[in-house]
């Protein structure tokens, strides 16, 4: 992932139980790469 096309989301929620949750999104340009000339996924 590209550190210069990138942004984060931060949102804090409240669940059920009345407890704090943090929800973190990570949102960047994916950059193709090779391993042994083949991609991992």
């Amino acid at each position: 992932m590209s550190a210069i096309d990138f942004g984060l989301d931060v949102e804090v929620t409240e669940d059920e139980d009345g407890n704090h949750r943090v929800i973190i999104k990570f949102d960047g340009k994916l950059l193709p790469y090779a391993k042994k000339g083949r991609y991992p996924w």
